[in-house]
Order: structure tokens, then sequence, then C-alpha cells
């Protein structure tokens, strides 16, 4: 009789614990991942974004972007990821084939798109077996004045693209703030280079 009173109540008792009627489901709506090829590039999207979309960057610090190769741990967070911008660097040209047919709804986005290019000292590289077209080419985008605007301008773009038109108007004003910040920067080395 004891053994059944005590099988009653830690039923009962279980049933209160555990059944307490309907559970909520509570739905955390995660910050869209954004994955950018180099820290400079991070940095934008940062400035523009930090409260709003998580930022991986593939070539972090220390790391060679022109010896890059993806780990599994980032390939997977490009699967997780909605938007990856591009800034120009060499690797991206040799992983986008592979990212396209790998992640098909990952929206890609030429951050250079309307840049034009500085070019650099041409010099012979026929016996090296180069492209001397492409190897004129300067593509460290975000050094050049009028370079960083155009990719600032598209990560900007691409960003109100992916975030929403609720995003607009505060990604819009800190676009218009970080430009400031630009002009001054380079309005101060240009003096200071007289």
């Amino acid at each position: 009789m004891r053994t059944r009173i005590l099988t009653i109540l830690l039923l009962v008792s279980a049933s209160l614990l555990f059944g307490s009627g309907v559970k909520e489901a509570t739905v955390i709506q995660a910050k869209p991942i954004v994955v950018v090829s180099i820290l400079p590039h991070a940095y934008f999207v940062d400035q523009l974004a930090h409260d709003l979309v998580d930022v991986v960057t593939l070539v972090g610090e220390g790391q060679n972007p022109h010896s890059y190769e993806p780990s599994p741990s980032q390939m997977a967070q490009l699967a997780k990821a909605k938007l990856w911008i591009l800034s120009g660097t060499d690797f991206e040209f040799a992983l986008l084939d592979k990212v396209t047919k790998l992640y098909p709804d990952l929206v890609i986005v030429d951050g250079t798109q309307g840049m034009v290019f500085r070019q650099l000292e041409e010099h012979d590289h026929e016996e090296e077996g180069h492209d001397e077209h492409d190897m004129n080419i300067d593509r460290h985008t975000w050094l050049g004045y009028d370079q960083v605007k155009v990719l600032l301008a598209n990560t900007k773009d691409a960003l109100t693209a992916t975030l929403g038109s609720d995003a607009k108007p505060l990604i819009e004003s800190r676009y218009q703030s970080l430009l400031s910040d630009i002009d001054e920067l380079f309005a101060s080395l240009s003096e200071q280079l007289k």
C-alpha cells in the first residue's frame, strides 16, 4: 500500500513539475552572418552594422591573403552566411566558383563593382608566366581614397539589401559619418605630405 501511494505521489509530482501546460516557443532570431575576406573590410562592416550582423573574416590577423586556403570551419560559416562581400583580393577569384556551387543561397556581392583600380608600375612578367594586365592592378582597395569610397558604398548597399528597409536609416547615418571620417583622414594626410 505504501509503495502504491508513493508511486502515485511521484507520478503526480512529476506531472505537475513537467506538465505545466502549453510551452511557449521562444524563437531567438540570430543576427545574419556577413562574410568578408580581409580585416580592413571587416572594419567597414563593423562600423556600418556592428549591432545588426555577425562578421566573419576569412583572412585573419597574421594570415597571408596570397596563400590563403579556407579551413573547414570557415567553409561551415560560409554555409550559414547570408552575404559575402568581395573586396577584390586574389584568393576570392579562386574560391568563388567553389563557394557558388556549394552554397547557391549565399548572396555574393562584388564590393569593387564600379571601382577604377590603381595601376602599379609595369615590369616584365612574361618569363614568370603571369598575365601582365592582372599583375599591374593594385588590389588593395581599402587604401585609395576613391577606391575606399566605392567599397564602402557597395558594402552599405549590400547590408541594406540584406537587413531590409528598417535598418536603412541607421546604416545610412553610419555611412555618412564614416565618409566624413575618411574625408578628414585623407585631408589630414594630404596636408602632412605637402
